[in-house]
This record gives structure tokens, sequence and C-alpha cells, in this order.
């Protein structure tokens, strides 16, 4: 562990660990699970870089084609240019935020007025907007939990 601290400016922390990879059976249980979503198209909006990538990563790892958005703005003009299978949507964006964007897909003509829309999202309370909750199938809270997005994405 080093710490580097420079009064008014910040502070920097480095730690190194060492860690052993896992045998755990579920992560098994998780790849034989791409082969039922194979090739599935992913409409992934999502306006954190870090969290598009990881996102991306792991549906990659599932054999899922993602198209990615960066606002609902862009979200809702390729609804209208492509078919998606499922569209993973950030609540909280600039530009448009999904509540909107899920709003726009459900009621302007596009390819994806029944593609189911799952909210992304860290606020607990995004499922109890009583004004756009409609547009949405569910809500994925962040950090993602892999299963909960196994289990969505199983069941259109």
């Amino acid at each position: 562990i080093n710490i580097q601290s420079i009064y008014g400016k910040g502070s920097v922390f480095l730690f190194e660990f060492k860690l052993r990879k896992s045998k755990n059976t579920q992560l098994n249980d998780q790849i034989n699970f791409s082969n039922e979503i194979r090739g599935v198209k992913v409409l992934l909006v999502e306006d954190n870089a870090i969290n598009a990538m990881i996102a991306k990563k792991l549906l990659s790892k599932w054999e899922i084609i993602t198209d990615h958005a960066v606002d609902g703005l862009v979200a809702t003009e390729k609804s209208k240019k492509n078919k998606y299978d499922y569209i993973l949507m950030d609540i909280h964006m600039p530009v448009l935020d999904g509540y909107q964007a899920a709003k726009n897909i459900r009621t302007l003509d596009n390819l994806n007025k029944e593609t189911p829309i799952f909210g992304l999202t860290a606020d607990i309370s995004a499922k109890d907007n009583t004004e756009y909750n409609c547009y949405f199938n569910d809500f994925l809270l962040k950090p993602l939990e892999i299963e909960k997005l196994k289990n969505a994405l199983g069941h259109k």
C-alpha cells in the first residue's frame, strides 16, 4: 500500500493484491445460458462510459449483439431505424433521460413499440415514478446483478 498526497491538490492511493481464479460453478451456468440468447440484439442506453463498457463486455460473453446509445435522444433515433430484442435503458442521462426515451419508444412511430425495456438505475425509487413506469417492463438496479440481468433477458 502506498499513499501520495499533496495538500490542496489531492491524494493518490496505490495498492496491489493477488487473487486466485474462482472455480465458481455459477459462472459455468452463466456461460451455458448464452446458448439460449446467442445472437439476441440489445440496445444499451448508457451515458457513463465505464458502465457501458462493463455491460457490453458482459453481454458479449453471452454472444449478445449490443448497439450502444449515449443518451435517450440517440436511443429514440436508433429505435426508429433498428429492431431490437431488448432495450436496457439508463434512467438518469443528459440530453434526454431514460423515462422520456422509453415513453418516446412506446408512443412514437418506430420498430420497437413492443420491445421489452428494462430501466437501469441506482435509484431504488425509479420504479415508483407513476408517470413513466408503465413504459418499462421492469427495473434492474445498478450495479447490475448478473442473475437478474440473465433472468430479464431470458423472458421475452
